[in-house]
């Protein structure tokens, strides 16, 4: 990625008469006309932005006497409008991502003087029928509007707008690029000759209508999300010369039912993460490493078997362990058994082993030394964990503990209780412990309680009759019906204030002590609250309730607090959904996005997403919040610098259905763009 070079200078305005622009210099930037450039080490021009939104455009070839050798990463990202583009003679270079997302742009020409092109110059271009190259260049070269290397020994990149149906790679091709064929929804075949060895990065990457492939013999490797999202790929045979699968390769092929592997040695992280119609798979004796969450969310899957021979996997009716069976991997999301017994072998269970499994209580063995975050994620049936004689860990009332009870480690998910005390005994709670627990709708959190993990408690997947993976657009809800009760200064506390739960401030030394009347989100100063005056003495009011039923029980005072609020006019679902998001803004410094808008009166709270897809596809968001808020700051490890992110944010309401679970209602979404620095 091209260097911006960052010049501080006051105001200098400079009147030229070449081409009627009126170039200015301000802080961190350059611009001539409607351009932003940079001036590289050999005083030659990097174009780094564009701010127009012409339909045709011809780059200059020249800025301020310099010639204008490179197209920057990004450079004419998100130009909607753009529908062609001149390439001058003097461009030598076009960045990563350099017209990413020009949806409208329809053809385009390499010239001559080009030497490189980067990685995804032409990502999401998805009405690009045909890139074409001047015969004289040297470095590339172009077959029926197919740009290749210059001896067509890679194919580069397919128009994603090309109207075939069937495509034959040319016998030339040795290596399929990355991002080559991605979004083509067109194609339903491609034919990969025989002398292809590698499958690139994103290689076919959302192509829609493709329904099945052969990988030939040549292929040794396929790449990371190589076939992502391919939904009607129904079954692939992968050739027993390839050795490695990449991360993702066929995440979310949600029609694979059919898989043949034969000599690969490596699959990579989440490889068939999400294929939801895959129901049997086979892993052959090659196989000596297998990536973390490769069957994550096959809900379908009912059998993972080893081949006999493998040193380095086995299998056990359908479940899949190391080869000692020390460890347990994976429990096929689809097996229909109600009850589990963990072997006696087995002295860990993997990340998200048992997620989405069926049965309804499992048998820790007495040889189980550790779990792995969110082992029984989404397994919505679960409503008792049993340990048996087991120095590591220990279960009461069906939850499971570590052994001597200072660690909450996870609560069956499908246990119908409405409410739930901890124990006191409880310094910590572990990552998911609580996750998708819809029939709570309280939690009271002792003193004790230290530390307290990621979505913890209060969350759960909406909907959890049929639960889907995060990124796929689903809502999460248990924060909105669900209340915390716990102690001012403590861990519960803060978690409540910073995942915005309702909550309620108890008063007393531990978990038994009566509720307090502070109210919800902003519990009141002690010296203003009669009840909070002796912090480690019982509340002997005999109007408040028994400390058991504390969480469901209301006090009197409590009680006419909640009636008064009750008189006042809920708001509308008509009024949501013809209300509007407006002065909606989103600027941005560094990896972080402050986004805030126009508060609507009659809303409960706000929705906001983020994505670097400007369809807002479901698997492409990177945030999905909400927030009674007009105002929210999106950072973390998902943001990345010089990336262009699209926001949308719309407001809610809710009501009780017939069941007395929320309903929402939603406004339209109002959208933004924001480009990071």
């Amino acid at each position: 990625m091209s260097k911006r070079i960052i010049s501080i200078l006051t105001t200098i305005v400079m009147v030229v008469s070449l081409v009627g622009l009126l170039p200015v210099v301000t802080a961190g930037a350059l611009t001539y006309g409607e351009y932003e450039y940079t001036v590289l080490g050999d005083g030659t021009v990097e174009i780094t932005d564009y701010h127009g939104n012409a339909t045709t455009l011809a780059i200059p070839s020249t800025i301020e006497g310099k010639a204008v050798t490179s197209i920057g990463d990004y450079a004419f990202g998100t130009c909607f409008s753009l529908t062609s583009i001149a390439i001058p003679n003097s461009v030598t270079s076009i960045g990563e991502n350099a017209f990413y997302y020009c949806t409208s742009l329809t053809s385009i020409t390499i010239p001559d003087s080009v030497t490189s092109i980067e990685d995804f110059a032409f990502y999401s271009c998805t009405s690009l029928t045909e890139i074409n190259v001047d015969s004289n260049n040297n470095y590339y070269s172009s077959k029926d509007g197919v740009l290749f290397n210059y001896n067509k020994t890679e194919l580069i990149k397919y128009p994603s707008d090309k109207a075939q149906a069937f495509y034959t790679i040319p016998n030339s091709v040795k290596s399929i690029g990355k991002n080559a064929f991605a979004e083509s929804d067109s194609l339903t075949s491609v034919i990969i000759g025989n002398n292809v060895t590698s499958i690139c990065d994103y290689a076919f990457s959302t192509c829609t209508s493709l329904t099945n492939v052969t990988i030939p013999y040549s292929v040794t490797s396929i790449g990371n999300k190589a076939f992502y999202y391919c939904n009607s790929l129904t079954s692939i045979t992968i050739g027993n010369s390839v050795t490695s699968i990449g991360g993702g390769a066929f995440d979310s092929c949600t029609s694979l039912t059919s898989v043949t592997i034969t000599s690969v040695t490596s699959i990579g992280d989440r490889a068939f993460y999400f294929c939801n119609s895959l129901t049997s798979i086979t892993i052959p004796n090659s196989v000596a490493s297998i990536g973390d969450g490769v069957f994550d969310y096959c809900t379908k899957l009912t059998e993972i078997n080893v081949e006999s021979n493998n040193n380095n996997y086995s299998s056990q009716e359908g479940v899949l362990f190391n080869y000692n069976k020390t460890e347990l991997i994976k429990y096929p999301a689809g097996k229909t058994q109600t009850t589990y017994e963990i072997p006696d072998s087995v002295t860990s269970i993997g990340k998200e082993a048992f997620a989405y499994s069926k049965f309804t209580s499992v048998t820790i063995g007495n040889s189980v030394k550790s779990f792995g975050d969110g082992a029984f994620n989404y397994s919505l049936n679960l409503t008792k964990i049993n340990v048996d004689s087991n120095n590591n860990f220990s279960s009461e009332d069906g939850i499971l503990f570590n052994y001597d009870k200072t660690e909450l480690i996870q609560y069956p998910i499908g246990n119908t209780q409405t409410t739930y005390i901890i124990p006191d005994s409880v310094t910590s709670i572990r990552y998911h412990a609580f996750y998708n627990c819809e029939s709570l709708t309280s939690v009271t959190i002792p003193k004790t309680v230290t530390e307290i993990g990621g979505e913890a408690l209060g969350f759960y997947f909406y909907p959890p009759s049929d639960p889907l993976p995060p990124h796929t657009g689903g809502d999460y809800r248990g924060k909105y019906d669900f209340k915390i009760y716990c102690y001012s200064g403590t861990a519960g506390e803060q978690y409540a204030k910073d995942n915005e739960f309702n909550y309620e401030l108890l008063n007393g030394n531990n978990s038994s002590q009566n509720p307090t009347n502070n109210s919800n989100n902003n519990p009141t100063n002690s010296s203003q609250n009669p009840n909070n005056n002796q912090s480690d003495k019982p509340n002997n009011n005999t109007n408040k309730p028994n400390p058991t039923t504390a969480p469901t029980t209301k006090s009197p005072q409590k009680s006419l607090q909640i009636t008064t609020k009750s008189n006042t006019k809920s708001p509308s679902p008509t009024a949501i959904k013809k209300a509007k998001i407006k002065n909606l803004k989103a600027k941005a410094k560094g990896k972080k996005i402050t986004v805030n808008w126009k508060k609507i009166n009659n809303a409960k709270g706000y929705q906001i997403q983020t994505t670097t897809n400007m369809k807002f596809k479901k698997k492409q968001i990177i945030f999905d919040k909400k927030t009674k808020k007009k105002k929210i700051t999106l950072k973390g490890n998902k943001i990345k610098k010089n990336r262009i992110y699209y926001i949308r944010v719309r407001a809610y309401t809710t009501e009780k259905n017939v069941k007395g679970k929320p309903k929402y209602t939603y406004s339209k979404w109002t959208k933004k763009k924001v480009k990071t620095r």
